[in-house]
């Protein structure tokens, strides 16, 4: 038997996930993917009651169903499109595959995004490398929209929530970026008012581990005053994701900074 209040448990648990209020009732939860809510997963209960024999899970995007599919084909329902699970670990398993996919996959979200349908027998269905600049256009406007998720739609430090003063900027560049996930993901920068933006893009200033903001030597105070920056600023908030970029926001900045004879002291004890 399934427990209704454990199976919520468990997808929530693995991260990445959401339940969609708005979408679920009592026979049926719609959860959204958090880097791309066009991505969603349905569960199905055979009733409105709190245990069942077995639920059936679905997964809207054609190629993330096919590739979990193929690996868990004695789950596949014949009769419905998607998953028939009797256990929680089942319900763990197929979750957790489904996360990984999307990680190792980033291309899968920028096609949800744009609404464009999926080819299995299209051989440049991979648009990171058939169509460049629409999928960094595109991967850009995921960015944004899951920093503005993360972040209330308001500046990671300011707390201003006029959008049109706002920016999505990354910790380590997009160019720099190791895979289309690094790009796209939302604990690699900080949703951030233009001005604390095009300093933190030209690594002049950074955050500590703890959020406090850190400012290159040799910026003149009274600009920085000027444009509303003070030495005691800090993040709103700081999640364990965001270490590893932070620290490697940091140690760009120090390079940067011993480039042009200049030292930074950090009080994290990872720079």
């Amino acid at each position: 038997m399934i427990s209704r209040t454990l199976a919520e448990k468990t997808i929530l648990d693995l991260g990445n996930f959401e339940v969609d209020r708005d979408y679920s009732d009592a026979t049926r939860w719609q959860c959204f993917y958090v880097n791309c809510p066009e991505i969603t997963i349905e569960v199905h209960w055979p009733n409105e009651a709190s245990r069942a024999d077995s639920i059936l899970l679905k997964i809207d995007l054609r190629e993330l169903q096919l590739a979990v599919r193929g690996e868990f084909p004695i789950l596949s329902s014949r009769e419905w499109e998607g998953f028939r699970l009797s256990t929680l670990q089942e319900l763990e398993r197929v979750v957790s595959r489904v996360n990984e996919l999307l990680q190792q996959h980033p291309e899968w979200c920028v096609r949800a995004a744009s609404g464009e349908e999926f080819d299995p027998y299209d051989s440049e269905s991979e648009m990171w490398e058939t169509e460049e600049m629409r999928s960094v256009r595109l991967g850009q406007a995921i960015y944004r929209r899951a920093l503005e998720q993360l972040w209330d739609g308001r500046c990671a430090v300011t707390g201003i929530g006029l959008r049109e003063l706002l920016r999505a900027s990354h910790a380590k560049p997009w160019a720099e970026c190791e895979t289309g996930a690094e790009r796209i993901c939302p604990y690699n920068g900080f949703l951030l008012a233009a001005n604390l933006d095009a300093l933190f893009d030209k690594f002049l200033i950074s955050f500590e581990d703890d959020g406090k903001i850190i400012i290159a030597p040799g910026l003149p105070l009274q600009d920085l005053e000027a444009a509303g920056i003070t030495s005691d600023m800090k993040l709103r908030f700081v999640q364990p994701k965001h270490l590893p970029f932070l620290r490697w926001h940091r140690a760009r900045m120090a390079t940067v900074q011993r480039s042009l004879g200049r030292y930074v002291t950090f009080v994290s004890c990872q720079v």
